[in-house]
């Protein structure tokens, strides 16, 4: 539902891509009703023959609306349900004169916030005709709900109230889960925490009293001490843990910072099967995956059989393949370049005998392969290690899609910048990594780093501070 609630009665005209990001939002709004403008019914049928996660999203939101398809759907509306609000469809045939005389153009767009107009309208009709007639108007405003920013812009300017839809968003990016707490703590804790024994959290909690954290499973703990030197612990039910692993990525490479060494470690957790890292470009994220999967399938106690790292190609349409020359494996490459080029450094890193053994590791695709996300759609994945770079990219939807197809002794690492976002139907508060970042936070096999120091470059670090 609606993060925003209000005792008055709102009318939403829902705009496309609040159904892309969340084929089920028109269920989300409570006791409210909710209008679908017959030309988002049209964007659908255009979305729904491409291969990606929108196609996906725009045949499930379809789907999802045949379940209240009657003919009152044009005409009063169906009920949602008990306690909730009625559904229809509305039916522009031609443009609002407002729209038509400040944006011109006949555009899905401008029909949908068109719809929006015409709802006002009818509304506002109704009202005064039972004024007239000296009867009880109840108080509604129509709401366009949208999460495109300039789509919102015009509707604003035409007069219309607006919102952004928030069902699978969270409100604050700069208090998104971290994964890492820093605390001070007296010498008698540190002390046994540095000699690699466990400690209540009721110790802690009877030490910073109101100032304690409530901490989530595997969520880190870094105590500053003197001489600018640091204490690394975790929580997991109850007690704090030492950090005892974590130095290596893999071959010569080591972890640069803190946080990659924390990351290190949860990677490197056999019982930790989801993890996600996040962080802006240069911090490491997709080297780290890839040392931890190359370290885990040699060494494994669960003995994984498969090394599996994929991405979402955005911008790759039908009509941009049909540009590039070769099949569709060359046509994906340029895309998955930056997979190969982590996997080419960790295996320059390694001296003769273990670069030997990667070099024979990649070259088995039955143990190693590097594929975009389309083509691993509707598998499922036992004693795999699954690496889904520029998680940003992906839907709640689509997060949710592969997270149920892990099978047994499996383990599935996101990666992204929420920051950088390709998709337009997407920003960093309802994006899929952002989404599963919030939800896996209490989750007892999930584990979470955000890496905030950039270790490609000198040069790299500066740029991405100053320009």
């Amino acid at each position: 539902m609606q993060k925003k609630t209000t005792l008055q009665k709102k009318i939403f005209v829902l705009d496309t891509n609040v159904s892309i990001i969340d084929p089920n939002a028109f269920m989300h709004m409570g006791e409210h009703d909710v209008v679908i403008p017959l030309a988002v019914i049209g964007e659908f049928d255009k979305l729904k023959i491409k291969k990606d996660s929108v196609a996906a999203s725009a045949r499930q939101a379809s789907a999802n609306l045949d379940a209240y398809f009657s003919p009152d759907l044009y005409k009063d509306g169906v009920s949602l349900g008990s306690g909730k609000g009625k559904l229809s469809i509305f039916i522009v045939r031609e443009l609002h004169p407002e729209v038509r005389r400040i944006f011109k153009e006949d555009t899905p767009d401008n029909r949908i916030i068109s719809a929006a107009m015409f709802v006002k309208e009818k509304v506002s009709r109704e009202a005064n005709k039972k004024r007239k007639q000296k009867k009880r108007v109840e108080s509604t405003t129509v709401v366009f709900l949208s999460n495109d920013v300039n789509l919102r812009f015009k509707a604003g300017a035409l007069g219309l109230d607006v919102e952004k839809y928030f069902n699978n968003a969270i409100d604050d990016v700069d208090l998104l889960y971290s994964g890492v707490e820093t605390v001070g703590l007296n010498t008698e804790l540190v002390a046994k925490i540095f000699n690699e024994e466990k400690v209540s959290y009721d110790e802690v909690r009877n030490f910073l009293g109101d100032r304690a954290p409530e901490p989530h499973p595997y969520e880190f703990f870094i105590i500053p001490g003197g001489e600018g030197k640091k204490t690394f612990s975790y929580f997991l039910d109850g007690y704090l843990y030492p950090i005892i692993n974590g130095d290596k990525v893999y071959g010569s490479i080591s972890p640069r910072n803190d946080e990659q060494r924390l990351a290190m470690n949860i990677l490197l957790n056999p019982d930790i099967n989801l993890v996600t890292l996040s962080g802006p470009a240069g911090t490491g994220k997709t080297l780290l995956a890839i040392g931890a999967a190359f370290q885990l399938i040699n060494k494994s106690e669960k003995a994984f059989n498969q090394i599996l790292i994929t991405k979402p190609i955005v911008a790759l349409s039908e009509k941009d393949n049909g540009f590039l020359p070769g099949d569709m494996i060359e046509k994906v490459q340029p895309y998955m370049q930056s997979l190969y080029d982590n996997v080419k450094f960790l295996s320059n890193s390694c001296k003769d005998v273990d670069k030997s053994k990667i070099e024979k590791l990649i070259l088995d695709r039955e143990r190693f392969s590097i594929e975009p996300l389309a083509y691993i759609r509707g598998r499922t994945y036992a004693n795999t290690i699954l690496i889904v770079d520029e998680a940003q990219n992906l839907s709640p939807l689509e997060v949710k899609t592969i997270v149920t197809r892990m099978g047994e002794n499996s383990k599935i690492i996101f990666t992204g910048d929420i920051y950088q976002i390709d998709d337009k139907y997407l920003d960093s508060t309802n994006n899929g990594l952002t989404y599963l970042i919030e939800k896996a936070k209490d989750y007892k096999h999930a584990a979470h780093i955000d890496l905030v120091k950039g270790e490609r470059s000198a040069l790299a670090e500066w740029g991405g501070k100053n320009l």
